[in-house]
């Protein structure tokens, strides 16, 4: 009767051991699968990782031509920017000069003539100065006319400089001489690096 009970007690064992065997084999392979899952993932994402990088890359080469056309462009425009700035200058001195002359030419009162226009300017940061001289059969018509320039949008600072009496051909008229500056003709004072300035 003992051996029976012992031989029961290990077969009992042995069923016990088999089922924690099965149950480590089936956590085994359960492991083994979620591993085999997770380096698919990985891998899967890895080459869409790729894929993606080498469609990227192949944007970018196609892109490369019209980056460079753009740099050629950008570095054609700064060097011809300064010539650029110097034609819109002069064209709008031309215009301004234009609209002056246009105003002068228009009101003028009648009798008065005027023998010179002179224009000039001491420094970039001054305005250009025009000076118009000429001759009146009286002071009312020489005080006319520098009111009319004085209208003109593009004078600044009419005043007259002085009259003189003057006789021409037995005839006594009046030499005035006006003075003005031209609008938009005064350049800033460029700017100065402190620091350039301290280490002289």
């Amino acid at each position: 009767m003992p051996l029976i009970n012992l031989i029961h007690e290990q077969r009992q064992a042995t069923r016990n051991n088999e089922r924690k065997e099965r149950m480590a084999l089936a956590g085994l392979i359960a492991t083994a699968v979620v591993c085999a899952g997770a380096w698919g993932s990985i891998w899967f994402a890895g080459e869409n990782t790729k894929n993606e990088a080498a469609e990227l890359q192949a944007q970018v080469d196609k892109l490369k031509p019209i980056k460079q056309a753009i740099q050629a462009s950008e570095m054609q425009f700064n060097a011809l920017s300064p010539r650029l700035a110097t034609l819109q200058d002069a064209a709008m001195s031309t215009q301004r000069w234009g609209r002056v002359m246009d105003h002068l030419s228009h009101n003028v009162p009648t009798g008065v003539w005027l023998t010179q226009v002179k224009c000039m300017q001491a420094a970039v940061t001054d305005p250009v100065s025009i000076e118009l001289q000429g001759l009146a059969p009286s002071q009312e018509l020489a005080s006319e006319f520098i009111l009319r320039v004085q209208a003109s949008e593009d004078l600044e600072n009419v005043v007259l400089k002085s009259t003189s009496g003057d006789q021409v051909n037995e005839r006594q008229l009046i030499r005035f001489e006006v003075k003005g500056d031209l609008v938009g003709t005064a350049k800033a004072a460029p700017a100065v690096d402190e620091k350039s300035e301290g280490t002289k």
